[in-house]
């Protein structure tokens, strides 16, 4: 009889057609300390390295996106000699590792417990840096009628997340058992999306739903009744929400454009934490929102704290816990870190951790 570990490789595989692969080459993310722009060494002396798409984890909408953002708006991609062709979205978890192992796109950001997953099925990744790094912006909603004031009150109720393996499942398991109160006890489901978690608990499908900022600041703007039932960062102060990755074929064939990829997006943070306003404006433009509710999302997250582009060992070891309330690890059980982080992409001046 197969575990829940060996049954989740093969549904991996299945879905994605990893065994079909071969060299695919894949995504490329964030991580901790903002360097500043100075502080990356230039890998490209402005000669082109090509033209590439990006994926990005819940693109809009939420604040993993404003990076590429101003990259994009900016020109910094440009000046160090990446054409970027498209930005493909996804709704998170193993969504967005799908659009880069059977999808074609070299470069995204991914929940890094869906990249580890996908390692440890067999997919050809490599995480090259670390991206969002707290957890502020998340927090998990009800409406009036289901009597829910708190995270204790969650025990035998529906709770959505996004997709499995996504930054919100993760958070949720952790929060509970922070909490005190065993994952298993709440009916954790994967609604497809924050927006379609939402809609379930307002047709009475869940009792509880992740929400993120800025689309929940946005919503009480618009008059939505919901109630906050905890906040993420009540029980988790680091998490390695994401990791930026790609593929071992694009790092052997052209590993100056991966270098530039993440020059180009710790500009872009160092751009945000100084230009906050001007930040705000470009990433309300791409996801439809007023500028000043951008702007409350970047001061609820502190941009300097939130994005990065090196690694927190805190933050890792919270995935491996991650991964072992999922029966996806067993107790103790660590990430073979060592083999899927390559820590030699990052700005010089950025602290390496032991891995």
């Amino acid at each position: 009889m197969l575990t829940r570990r060996e049954l989740s490789r093969r549904t991996f595989l299945q879905i994605t057609g990893l065994t079909a692969l071969g060299g695919v080459a894949t995504a490329c993310a964030p991580s901790p300390a903002s360097p500043t722009a100075s502080s990356a060494p230039a890998p490209t002396g402005g000669a082109a390295l090509g033209a590439f798409e990006i994926t990005v984890t819940q693109w809009p909408s939420l604040l993993y996106g404003p990076p590429y953002m101003i990259a994009l708006e900016k020109g910094f991609f440009k000046e160090l000699g990446l054409e970027v062709k498209n930005v493909v979205p996804s709704a998170g978890g193993g969504t967005t590792v799908r659009n880069i192992v059977t999808g074609g796109v070299p470069f995204g950001e991914v929940a890094t417990t869906a990249a580890v997953q996908a390692f440890d099925a067999g997919a050809p990744l490599v995480i090259v840096g670390n991206g969002a790094r707290n957890v502020n912006e998340i927090f998990w909603v009800t409406v009036p009628e289901t009597g829910i004031k708190r995270i204790e009150d969650l025990r035998g109720k529906i709770v959505t997340f996004t997709n499995p393996g996504s930054v919100t499942e993760g958070v949720l398991n952790l929060c509970l058992k922070r909490a005190g109160i065993d994952p298993a006890q709440v009916d954790r489901r994967a609604a497809g999306g924050v927006r379609e978690g939402l809609a379930a608990l307002k047709a009475g499908g869940a009792q509880a739903a992740a929400h993120l900022q800025p689309i929940y600041a946005a919503d009480l703007r618009r008059g939505e009744k919901f109630e906050t039932v905890f906040a993420a960062a009540t029980y988790l102060t680091s998490f390695a929400q994401t990791v930026l990755v790609c593929g071992p074929q694009l790092i052997k064939e052209n590993p100056n454009a991966v270098r530039a990829f993440i020059q180009a997006r710790a500009r872009a943070i160092q751009f945000i934490i100084t230009n906050p306003q001007e930040a705000a404006e470009i990433y309300g433009r791409y996801a439809n929102l007023p500028a000043d509710v951008c702007l409350d999302a970047f001061k609820a997250v502190d941009p300097s704290k939130y994005y990065g582009v090196g690694f927190d060992r805190a933050g890792l070891d919270l995935v491996e816990e991650n991964l072992q309330i999922l029966g996806l690890y067993r107790a103790g059980q660590k990430v073979n870190w060592k083999e899927l982080v390559r820590q030699d992409f990052l700005p010089e001046n950025v602290p390496r951790v032991e891995l």
